[in-house]
C-alpha cells in the first residue's frame, strides 16, 4: 500500500480517537478569576406623575377651559392657546446620563370634518401646519431642555407651558374649516450622548 495513503488513514484514525467517538471535539481550555466583585446596575430615565394640565386662551390666565371648552372652539388666525402642565415628574437616575425634555407635535393628526364645504383634508392638514409649536420649561423659552442624571434615584420636577400660536399671516383661505386632533400631542423624554459614549446607530434617531 501506498505509504502516503497509509499515512492518510493514520491521520484519520488519530482524528476520530481526539474526537472521542460522541461527534463532539473538545480543545484545551482554561479560565481565571479576573478578581472583581463588582455588581453593575442600570439607571432610569422615565416620566413619573404628570399632571392634567389647563388651557388658556390669549393670554387670559385667569380663566383656564377645559378640554371641552377648547374643542368648541373656532380658532382664527393670530389666536394664541397655551396648555400649562404644572409639577411634572422627570426621574432621570445615571451617573453620566444626559436627556432632552421636549414637545412632538407629529403626533397630532389633521382630520377632515365633512360638515362645511371648505373642511376638507387640505385644509385640516394646512391648520396643523399653521401652528407655530413652543414651550416654555420652569420660567425659560426653549426648544429643548437639558436634563442631566443623578447618582440617586431622585425625582425632579418641572412647570412647562406650550404655547401653540395660528400663524397670524396666514392668508386667502388657507387653512379655513380645518380640523386637528391633539390626542397625539405629547411631552419626549428622550437620552442623548454624553463625551466617551458609543455613537448612537442612525436608525435607533430616526
Amino acid at each position: 500500500m501506498n505509504k502516503l495513503f497509509k499515512g492518510a488513514i493514520a491521520g484519520a484514525a488519530g482524528v476520530a480517537l481526539l474526537l472521542g467517538g460522541a461527534g463532539t471535539f473538545a480543545l484545551w481550555n482554561d479560565a481565571a478569576d479576573v478578581g472583581t466583585d463588582a455588581v453593575i446596575d442600570a439607571g432610569h430615565l422615565r416620566f413619573g406623575n404628570v399632571p392634567a394640565g389647563e388651557w388658556y386662551v390669549n393670554g387670559d390666565d385667569e380663566n383656564p377651559l377645559t378640554d371641552e371648552q377648547i374643542s368648541a372652539m373656532a380658532v382664527v388666525p393670530g389666536e394664541i392657546l397655551e396648555y400649562k402642565v404644572d409639577g411634572v415628574e422627570v426621574v432621570a437616575h445615571g451617573d453620566n446620563l444626559l436627556a432632552e425634555l421636549g414637545v412632538d407635535w407629529d403626533g397630532v393628526t389633521a382630520v377632515a370634518n365633512d360638515g362645511h364645504e371648505l373642511t376638507h383634508a387640505q385644509a385640516s392638514a394646512m391648520l396643523k401646519d399653521a401652528f407655530d409649536v413652543g414651550y416654555t420649561v420652569d420660567g425659560v423659552a426653549t426648544d429643548t431642555i437639558a436634563v442631566e442624571g443623578s447618582t440617586e434615584m431622585t425625582t425632579q420636577t418641572h412647570d412647562i407651558v406650550v404655547r401653540m400660536t395660528f400663524d397670524p399671516t396666514t392668508e386667502d383661505q388657507d387653512a379655513m374649516g380645518g380640523r386637528i386632533d391633539l390626542d397625539g400631542f405629547e411631552l419626549t423624554l428622550k437620552q442623548v450622548p454624553a463625551a466617551g459614549h458609543a455613537e448612537v446607530p442612525a436608525e435607533v434617531t430616526e
